[in-house]
């Protein structure tokens, strides 16, 4: 049972890490478009490092 909260906490954290890097990518081609993608990755970094705690 443990296993399987810590197995969804790194499934999360890496989802996270992903939307996280394709929001720098954009930023990368568009600054305008990266700095929307990022800031709407955050929220989803917060609950993934919730998880992980």
């Amino acid at each position: 049972m443990g296993f399987q909260k810590t197995a969804a906490a790194s499934i999360v954290s890496v989802l996270a890490a992903l939307i996280i890097g394709l929001g720098a990518v954009h930023g990368a081609s568009s600054t305008r478009a990266g700095g929307f993608e990022w800031s709407g990755a955050q929220p989803v970094q917060t609950p993934a490092t919730t998880a992980t705690a």
